[in-house]
């Protein structure tokens, strides 16, 4: 580690764990007097995410751009839509390692999310065979992980307004990266 970069995954689970403990102490400090608060947070919030750039880079972590991940997404749909012509179960295999691509794939723009998610799940489940939908559907096997029905699009609020997972929540785009 002589460059300063971390080299295995323990040293940059080590240092993850540092510029998260910084990015709380920011938190809990404030804003700088106001005609530094702007140049101030700017500087603070470019140097943490060249570090998570970096560490996404050098971990080979998916690329977080919903723009590219819905051009990513939208190739999982021709796939499995041109699978959907020929139904059956010899396409259950192709259909099991598309959606493995698709949990892999980051989010998508929040406004095409449940029409690339439905329209995706409709494709996979003309493409498989009948008896394993009925399975599915009944409960028989589990659903995807990740984020349930919209395929790992990540938490959805309840009626209750409740979130549907355990993660925290934190505000800004910078926190919203941890």
């Amino acid at each position: 580690m002589g460059s300063g970069v971390p080299e295995a995954p323990g040293d940059w689970k080590r240092v993850t764990d540092k510029v998260k403990q910084l990015q709380q102490e920011w938190r809990d400090i404030g804003p700088a007097p106001r005609e530094n608060n702007d140049a101030v947070w700017e500087r603070f919030q470019r140097a943490s995410d060249a570090f998570f750039e970096e560490r996404r880079r050098a971990l080979g972590l998916p690329d977080e751009d919903p723009q590219v991940n819905l051009e990513s997404k939208l190739a999982l749909i021709a796939d499995a839509e041109e699978l959907a012509k020929d139904p059956g179960g010899h396409q259950q295999g192709a259909v099991s390692a598309l959606r493995g691509q698709w949990k892999r794939i980051g989010p998508v723009p929040r406004a095409q999310s449940d029409y690339v998610w439905e329209r995706f799940n409709a494709a996979c489940d003309a493409a498989a065979p009948r008896e394993l939908r009925e399975a599915r559907d009944s409960g028989e096997s589990r659903a995807p992980r990740g984020g349930g029905s919209r395929g790992g699009q990540g938490p959805r609020r309840t009626e209750e307004s409740e979130w549907t997972d355990s993660r925290p929540r934190t505000g800004g785009s910078l926190f919203g990266k941890l």
